[in-house]
């Protein structure tokens, strides 16, 4: 007897080595199955490479030989279709078709191609019913016998058809479960669930989306704040209430882990899309420090990383400005800071020193810590002088921040030129130089600058 469902998993590391098992059970996302290459039962996780269907599916054949599937495209669309029409049992419009064939793998072009060669075909089927909502597949009636003789012994009533189990949604098939208390729970881990929608094309989501039940389409439109992919996912959820996109973000925030690069692609659309929304206004600060620090904090942040980290600061400045004391107090100024160090200490851009303005007003004590001063230079602070002039003023930022750059800037000249730049910083970062340092670069420089020389020989 044929199995209703079998597990196929795809070795990424045996050149896409097929495994196949019998499903026991399925709780969530974890699959209970007897694998029939060794009889081994085991517990597995749904995923990308290892997921249930039934077996000689359109998916199975898409996940175990899609080459193949492409020559049926090729040889027999029409099959290959009504075969869809079948396995879904529910009506489905032209692009619903394409979009599921295109899911399968099968090239956008080729699927136009074949559908404009069967679509009249398609109509003059039977067993298709045709409306304006699209195709469905229906078997055909069985053959109704006349009434027999009054002599004929009755004839036995026809068995009932065996009704067959549906085939797993495309929702069930990612998420493990479709139903509204699964959802519940998928919402409650949003990034996990973005990085396993982001598997999907956008002609998927599409049908994902359009498929829910209305009750459940925004919970699944929640879902897709996380999904990796720059495609149509924000008109999708541009519809979402602030506080579905509120819920999202303050789960995400409790969900994040530093060292997950899959889960900081997924933090990373999901604050773009904030960003978007106008999202990012109404969190609190210290969820939107949790949320940004994975990407900030990363070794090499790409040039785009750097855009989102210097948008959603500007945004986070504005929100620090108007926050209460108690959300103040609530924000890890050590993290805050590290986020704050991956942009560059400038003023223009996306540069720091206008977040390191608010940052001083509101926490002043902090001024002199040297976390919030890693990557400046004289030349640096020069630049960020007319933002953060009163904060230079500061006695203790002069002596304990400014000075020790600038004393190590003065031993290093070597040259008039060097020198020249150094004494032509603004007067809060030249006052901070020691005289004695200011005269010991002076005679260095002119043991190899006659005209420097000629000048201390006059002053003396």
């Amino acid at each position: 007897m044929e199995r209703a469902e079998i597990v196929v998993s795809k070795s990424l590391e045996l050149d896409g080595l097929i495994r196949t098992g019998e499903l026991l059970s399925r709780k969530g996302g974890l699959m209970t199955v007897r694998w029939d290459d060794d009889g081994r039962v085991e517990e597995v996780r749904i995923s990308s490479t290892t997921t249930f269907m039934p077996p000689g599916s359109l998916r199975y054949q898409a996940f175990v030989d899609p080459a193949s599937l492409a020559v049926r495209l090729e040889k027999d669309p029409l099959a290959l279709v009504v075969q869809l029409l079948d396995e879904n049992g529910t009506r489905l419009k032209a692009a619903d078709i394409k979009s599921l064939l295109v899911g399968f793998g099968l090239h956008s072009a080729d699927v136009d191609k074949a559908w404009r060669r069967i679509q009249s075909k398609l109509i003059s089927l039977e067993e298709v019913s045709v409306s304006k909502a699209g195709y469905r597949w229906k078997p055909k009636r069985h053959h109704v016998p006349a009434p027999p003789a009054e002599d004929a012994a009755p004839a036995a009533a026809p068995a009932p058809e065996e009704e067959q189990e549906p085939a797993p949604s495309l929702l069930e098939s990612v998420l493990g479960s479709s139903s509204p208390a699964a959802l519940r729970e998928h919402l409650k881990t949003p990034l996990a669930v973005g990085v396993r929608l982001g598997r999907l094309s956008a002609s998927e989501i599409d049908l994902l989306v359009e498929s829910a039940p209305d009750d459940d389409k925004h919970a699944v439109l929640s879902l897709l704040l996380a999904r990796p992919g720059h495609d149509q996912s924000l008109d999708l959820v541009g519809g979402l209430s602030p506080a579905d996109v509120d819920t999202i973000l303050a789960r995400a925030a409790a969900e994040v882990h530093e060292d997950d690069s899959a889960q900081r692609s997924a933090l990373f659309f999901l604050l773009t899309r904030a960003l978007r929304l106008g999202a990012l206004a109404r969190t609190s600060p210290r969820t939107t420090v949790e949320l940004l620090a994975p990407i900030a904090t990363q070794t090499d942040p790409s040039k785009d990383d750097l855009a989102l980290i210097g948008d959603v600061l500007g945004v986070l400045q504005e929100v620090l400005r108007s926050a209460s004391h108690q959300e103040q107090a609530a924000v890890d100024l050590r993290r805050l800071a590290a986020v704050a160090a991956a942009l560059p200490f400038s003023s223009g851009g996306a540069g720091r020193a206008p977040f390191l303005a608010t940052v001083f007003k509101i926490w002043p004590a902090q001024r002199t810590d040297r976390v919030w001063w890693t990557g400046a230079s004289p030349a640096a602070l020069s630049e960020c002088e007319p933002q953060l002039r009163q904060v230079f003023e500061d006695p203790d930022v002069r002596d304990r921040v400014i000075a020790p750059l600038m004393v190590k800037e003065v031993a290093d000249v070597a040259t008039r030129p060097h020198l020249t730049r150094l004494l032509g910083l603004p007067a809060a970062l030249v006052d901070a130089l020691p005289p004695a340092d200011v005269a010991a670069a002076l005679r260095r420089v002119s043991h190899t600058d006659p005209a420097l020389a000629s000048w201390l020989n006059a002053l003396d």
